[in-house]
């Protein structure tokens, strides 16, 4: 059997901006006229935005991974570590049938991807429950998308 050669991509991050091009990037959320009254604060807050950009301080608040990761002591993104929490939360339920929305959907191939299949785009549509979902379908599970 031949050995598995995998090459290791390198230089895929963006070049770090200059601050020119970091201060066109800020303010470009500040275009509104009625945000001239404000350009000395924004011009505050673009230079400790700069800062943190600068000295790469993404996640400002960090804590230690803790049991269960290969280095305990590594500093992680709080962030980061609460969103883990809930997909693992999550995950939980719905290995535990809790989650979805019980009662909406009759049928099982997709009473498990909250889809409600009086939806008219639906009717008729048999999906089998090892199929992959479309995103179409996905977003249609979605509360804003379903008719009223």
């Amino acid at each position: 059997m031949e050995a598995i050669v995998i090459e290791i991509r390198k230089g895929q991050a963006p070049a770090q901006l200059v601050r020119a091009e970091f201060s066109t990037r800020f303010r470009a959320s500040f275009i509104d006229p009625a945000f001239r009254a404000e350009d000395p604060s924004i011009a505050r807050l673009e230079e400790i935005a700069w800062q943190a950009y600068n000295e790469g301080r993404k996640s400002p608040f960090k804590q230690k991974a803790g049991p269960g990761y290969v280095d305990p002591n590594y500093d992680l993104s709080s962030e980061w570590v609460a969103t883990k929490q809930r997909i693992d939360a999550a995950q939980l339920r719905w290995a535990d049938g809790a989650g979805g929305y019980p009662g909406r959907c009759t049928r099982p191939e997709l009473a498990h991807l909250g889809i409600r299949p009086e939806y008219p785009p639906l009717q008729g549509l048999r999906v089998h429950s090892d199929a992959p979902v479309p995103l179409a379908m996905q977003l249609l599970s979605q509360p804003h998308a379903q008719p009223d």
